[in-house]
């Protein structure tokens, strides 16, 4: 597990780790240390803003949180350095299917705020 590297697919990484962690057992502090080890250093400041990190579901949900941050954050500024637009005018794919879903954002927006109201029509 320890020997396991972020490569720019969090999903692939996350998911590589569960699997050998089934095997491991690993939990809390040590699993923490595990998960930490491979990412970069731009996720890692990241990780304070998206949750907490104290139960080994929290430990997961926390690094894909902040990881997924992480990966649209490099592909809007892929995009924005190609010369792909600025603005929003011309959104990509990737990024039309992260406003719907804005799965990845850190920080919660509170109780019910996330919920989107039945009269809104997005023309």
């Amino acid at each position: 597990m320890q020997n396991m590297k972020y490569k720019g697919d969090i999903m692939a990484y996350l998911n590589r780790l569960w699997f050998l962690n089934e095997c491991a057992g690993i939990t809390k502090a040590a699993l923490r240390d595990v998960v930490r080890k491979a990412l970069p250093d731009e996720i890692i400041w990241m990780l304070l803003m998206c949750g907490g990190m104290d139960m080994d579901k929290q430990i997961w949900k926390t690094v894909k949180k902040a990881s997924k941050a992480h990966e649209e954050a490099e592909y809007i500024i892929k995009v924005k350095s190609s010369g792909g637009g600025s603005g929003g005018e011309s959104l990509g794919r990737k990024e039309k299917v992260e406003e719907e879903g804005s799965s990845s954002r850190c920080r919660s927006r509170g109780k019910g705020k996330e919920k989107k109201s039945s009269t809104n029509i997005i023309t």
